[in-house]
């Protein structure tokens, strides 16, 4: 294979088909990276691109036609090439990425179409490749309309496509491979298109006779469910609906109903009535202007913050023998969920310090709140009277000081460094500074710290200031004719100057810098945006380019090995994209590009750039997203990213990233993060962030009849709850359940005989009411999970609570608890104090527990505890499990448990199927490492099988399918998923294997079902999923109208809107269509006998958002907009 490889690099590309098949050989037999490879996938690209330009000529000629062979087998290659899996299909991806869409635009894939029909299924397969890596519609890639609706067509198709042409090597009979470690028979296709009938017709048939809309003739496709059925049903009439799943809701939210209800004291603005006032003016102002989303926030907005408690609080309020219930020092330094405060003003701006944090108001004042060791809040050392943002939850606040500068200033940009802050007023050449200035950060020739903020003069010879970026001991500012001005450190200023510029710092350490703005213009281009970290800066320009300069630790400048930071260098790895923003951590970075794609680069050992590994990347590589980004900010150890609709994607440790306990201990992988709220802009620093944003409206929905433990009457009275607090999490055991509020409040209701709710009350036997929770004063609950009749619950400061029935010491107390005893009211494990818990797990009759360094707690039943010696029947208090180390996420299921490891190996235990190929009387006792190569964003299990969804969004599902739950048919196996598609090679050994698995009850390995995934839940005879798009799908035995109805495979959910009263016709209910009330599946919970969706109502749109943000930042430029209205009122009416 070598050989051939550099002959192609040679320049002879005859040896195209020879490479294609031998690399489908080599794909079955090999996992590493082979050294070629690397080069080879990049000259591939090359060979694309350059056999692109001759196909953008109209006239057919000998060139073009040797050019369109050659790429449809540099294609091909490809193709085959990223089913290997692992590093390779890592190698193929980051090929592809560095020449981005546009350079995907410029292979002229379209003329692959038009030119030779022969070659066509190929060509859509590798568009539908890129669409997939890049998160992009075929729109994107493809220019003409007929190409579009094709490539559109082959991503909607669910069924094999015809073989490969003998002539690339492969026979009529090739075989296709999961991109698991499920095989799936290969299946002729022999059905044609065919109209609608022109009369509705009752006669049975084998097959679906309709398909959706015609868009060819001559090509083979697959049959469409539900699409035709749906098209009949139009034509004919609502008595040829299909029979799909129902959620009936019961229920809408106050303000989709039209109904006055009384305003929720929570959502309240708490400020005098003068400031309330002015609120409620800004956001009539903005709404007579069309952006409604804005108004909201205007009117409602809120504040989160998380992290460092330093950062919020300051190092004088800080104790470290805060008293808590679990006495860690580790979980009182942190705030991991949000605290969420309501402003008595508006938030439109927001910067934070390594120890500080700063907000700007839409009445353009600036306050502070954190540590004032070096005067970086701008108040002095007497501190005034400070502004309270009180918390939404409880009765707490946040105090924010006043930062006194002169109220006819405008500010138009506030920056935080590490210790010291800048402000620029607008259209003057002035700044105020105020904090540290040991290395001259705030231009003052003297003073160490400046502790009231002090007006400085920039030289106005160069235009208004545009810009500014401040890092720990640095800054620069950008001014209108493209110079930069830079002060600080001299190492950091990305040039060397002469000495006379320069001078001794104030610490004493012989360090030099410059305590004058030093100009310069080192970059040709023209720059529109700086930004800094602690020890290095990013420069992009009006064309897209990047610049980086500073400390180079970990490749955190993006310019591979071997290069210094003295010098301001432009980052050649991003010559492809459009670079628009970049956040600068510590030592890492990250780059938004104008097609909403993150690239990530520097130190990678918190997880901090969401990749696989520790390692570090010197170079860009893509995050993976599955929506554009719009925003991106780094701290320390985390990364932040807003996606267009408003979600905020998280990756790093769980102190530094606000995704709370419950969820793991290291986020390698983005992760959905705030699932409560619509967030409008972020700001990140250290181990800390905030953000602003709205609550969502939402709304718990049990799917099917979920044993019908909650009546209609107590989700109407939980809804008002959610409104009110939001959902943090939902659990089920067998005949009770838990539902807990981002507030902390967890109400129960089903059977509690054997304390299972923890209401404290011995003598129900079972509740259809709601109760709470009866856990001791001054306890948060953050996660809860059940197991069979018991439960476990984890507090904000990391302590581990259980309660329900101990029949084999499940509850982890030891002796103080007898076997097949009762506790009726949470009791914190106390072996488990000051091990720093991050997540709990319940099994059946036994409970796992993960802390924040990496380590597995086990105890219960103890042939489900995976522990090797252990010969006692029961485990009553926690036990390490020592076979497993830097694990990021445990899961159990009622005798089996997964823990999810730091490389992203899934280990398993318990009994069968476990994903290794052993059957349901299969029992592992120790830990087994599963053969799954994909990168994984969430893993998870239900009572009898697991589920893995990877950072694409593919959905993998092993484990029981008697009821189809699995959604993986009895017979036929699993639908083949987007990239199985695009294989054609596999074994025939793993064939016969995994046809064996896929037609009994039980999926013996990781079987892919479904793409896009946003997320899934599974219960003991069924499952849901929900697709990014806000969609959903259930498989499996849901209990509906009364009765048992079976889906073997994921079929699309509908939505059903019942009443109290009946409708003309005499029906009850009727389905919510697109003239209704937008309805977006959120999240799903579930649990032994019970699922659940989360909807959110009226969900804005991606171009909302943006509108929302671009008038909240439009809030720092206008004096109108600060005004609320009046003054633009005032001159209406003059």
């Amino acid at each position: 294979m070598q050989l051939y490889v550099q002959r192609l690099l040679g320049g002879d590309a005859t040896v195209l088909p020879l490479i294609l098949y031998t690399i489908g050989e080599y794909s079955s037999s090999f996992s590493a990276l082979a050294p070629w490879e690397k080069s080879l996938y990049q000259h591939l690209v090359k060979l694309l691109l350059v056999a692109g330009k001759h196909l953008k000529n109209d006239t057919h000629n000998i060139t073009q036609s040797v050019a369109i062979e050659h790429g449809a087998l540099a294609q091909r290659i490809l193709c085959t090439a990223f089913l290997r899996g692992g590093d390779t299909a890592a190698e193929v991806c980051r090929s592809l990425l560095q020449v981005g869409i546009k350079g995907c635009r410029e292979m002229c894939l379209d003329r692959y179409i038009d030119v030779s029909p022969g070659i066509l299924e190929h060509v859509l397969q590798f568009v539908l490749f890129l669409t997939k890596l890049f998160h992009v519609r075929p729109s994107d890639i493809l220019t003409g309309r007929e190409s579009n609706q094709r490539a559109e067509h082959a991503g909607r198709a669910h069924t094999l496509s015809p073989s490969v042409p003998a002539q690339w090597g492969f026979s009529e009979n090739s075989r296709l491979e999961s991109s698991g470690n499920g095989i799936v028979p290969r299946r002729s296709n022999h059905r044609r298109w065919r109209d609608l009938p022109g009369k509705p017709s009752y006669v049975p048939s084998r097959q679906n006779p309709m398909y959706s809309d015609r868009e060819g003739e001559g090509y083979w496709i697959p049959p469409q469910f539900p699409t035709p059925v749906l098209a009949f049903a139009r034509k004919f009439g609502i008595g040829c609906e299909p029979h799909l799943p129902n959620l009936s809701v019961s229920f809408l939210p106050t303000t989709l109903l039209g109904s006055g209800a009384s305003e929720d004291p929570h959502f309240t603005v708490r400020s005098p009535s003068i400031v309330a006032s002015r609120r409620l003016m800004e956001a009539r102002n903005f709404e007579q202007q069309g952006d409604s989303l804005f108004s909201r926030y205007l009117s409602n907005g809120l504040l989160l913050i998380w992290g460092s408690v330093v950062a919020f609080n300051g190092l004088e309020n800080f104790t470290t023998n805060f008293e808590s219930e679990s006495g860690s020092t580790f979980s009182d330094a942190f705030f991991f969920s949000p605290i969420v405060l309501t402003p008595p003003i508006p938030v439109v701006s927001m910067t934070c310090g390594a120890k500080s944090c700063h907000v700007v108001t839409v009445e353009n004042k600036v306050y502070s709140c954190g540590s004032n060791e070096h005067g970086q809040l701008g108040c002095g050392q007497s501190k005034e009277i400070p502004l309270f943002f009180p918390r939404i939850y409880g009765d707490g606040h946040q105090c924010f000081y006043h930062v006194p500068l002169c109220s006819e200033d405008r500010i138009v940009k506030v920056e935080a460094g590490s210790e010291f802050v800048v402000a620029v007023i607008r259209e003057r050449n002035q700044m105020y500074f105020w904090g540290g200035n040991g290395c001259g950060q705030c231009l003052l020739p003297k003073s160490k710290t400046v502790s009231r903020p002090v007006m400085v003069d920039v030289p106005n010879e160069y235009g208004q200031i545009k810009e500014v970026a401040c890092g720990s001991v640095f800054a620069a500012v950008l001014f209108s004719d493209g110079k930069i001005g830079m002060w600080g450190k001299d190492s950091m200023l990305g040039e060397t100057f002469s000495s006379e510029k320069l001078c001794d710092t104030e610490t004493g350490t012989g360090t030099k810098c410059a305590k004058l703005t030093i100009v310069s213009k080192p970059i040709e281009g023209e720059i529109v945006a700086l930004r800094a970290g602690p020890f290095h800066c990013i420069a992009i320009t009006s064309a897209g380019h990047a610049y980086s300069w500073g400390v180079d630790r970990s490749g955190s400048l993006g310019h591979g090995t071997g290069h210094s930071g003295n010098k301001i260098q432009r980052i050649e790895s991003l010559a492809n994209h459009v670079v628009i923003d970049a956040s600068c951590g510590s030592f890492h970075s990250a780059v938004l590009t104008r097609d909403g794609i993150v690239l990530v680069f520097g130190e990678n050992t918190c997880g901090q750039l969401g990749l696989r590994g520790e390692a570090p990347r010197t170079t860009p590589e893509p995050l993976p997203l599955p929506k554009p980004a719009i925003a991106v900010s780094c701290g320390r150890e985390h990364t932040c990213v807003l996606l267009e609709d408003g979600d905020i994607m998280s990756c790093g440790t769980v102190r530094s990233c606000g995704m709370g306990l419950g969820y793991g201990a290291r986020f390698n992988i983005p992760q959905r993060n705030f699932w409560s709220y619509l967030l409008l802009s972020m700001a990140s620093k250290s181990i800390h962030g905030m953000a602003v944003g709205l609550p969502r409206s939402l709304s718990l929905h049990p799917v099917g009849a979920s044993n019908g433990i909650v009546s209609t009457d107590e989700l109407r009275r939980l809804k008002q709850t959610i409104l009110r607090q939001g959902v943090r999490t939902v659990a089920a055991g067998n005949g009770f359940l838990f539902v807990v509020t981002v507030a902390g409040e967890v109400q129960a209701i089903g059977q509690s005989q054997r304390g299972q709710l923890g209401i404290g009350d011995t003598t129900i036997p079972c509740t259809d009411t709601f109760k709470k929770v009866a856990f001791p004063e001054r306890v948060v609950l953050c996660a809860v999970d059940c197991g069979a009749d018991y439960a476990i619950g984890l507090s904000s400061h990391c302590g581990v609570y259980s309660w329900g029935w101990n029949s084999h010491g499940q509850l982890g107390h030891g002796d103080s608890v007898p076997l097949h005893e009762s506790l009726f009211t949470p009791r914190e494990i106390k072996a488990l104090r000051w091990r720093e818990v991050t997540q709990v797990a319940c099994g059946g009759t036994f409970a796992v527990a993960l802390t924040q360094d990496g380590e597995v707690y086990t105890w219960g039943e103890s042939l489900y505890c995976g522990h090797p010696r252990v010969v006692a029947p029961c485990l009553t208090t926690p036990m390490l499990l020592e076979g497993l180390k830097d694990v990021v996420a445990v899961a159990a299921g009622v005798s089996h448990a997964v823990a999810l490891s730091y490389d992203h190996r899934i280990y398993a235990w318990g009994r069968g199927p476990l994903g290794n190929g052993g059957s349901c009387n299969t029992i592992e006792c120790t830990p087994v490492a599963l053969k799954f190569a994909h990168c994984v964003r969430q893993l998870g299990c239900g009572p009898f099988n697991t589920f893995a969804i990877t950072d694409l969004g593919e959905l993998f599902v092993w484990g029981l399918n008697d009821h189809g739950q699995c959604g993986v048919h009895h017979c036929e196996g699993p639908p083949p998923s987007w990239d199985e598609k695009l294989n054609s090679h596999t074994d025939r050994k793993q064939e016969r294997r995994q046809r064996h698995a896929t037609s009994s009850s039980e999926v013996l390995f990781p079987t892919h079902v479904a793409h896009g995934v946003r997320d899934a839940a599974f219960g003991a005879s069924c499952g849901i999923l929900i697709w990014e798009d806000g969609s959903s799908a259930v498989s499996g035995e849901i209990h509906q109208d009364g009765k048992k109805v079976l889906f073997h495979r994921f079929t699309p959910q509908r939505l059903a809107m019942t009443s109290r009263h009946q409708n003309k016709e005499g029906n009850s209910s009727h389905v919510l269509g697109k003239e209704s009330s937008p309805v977006f599946f959120s999240r799903c919970f579930g649990g032994f006998d019970m699922l659940f969706v989360l909807l959110e109502w009226e969900r804005p749109s991606a171009t909302e958002v943006a509108g929302a943000i671009c008038n909240m930042k439009a809030c720092l430029h206008s004096p109108r907009t600060a005004s609320g209205g009046v003054e633009k009122k005032e001159k209406r009416n003059v």
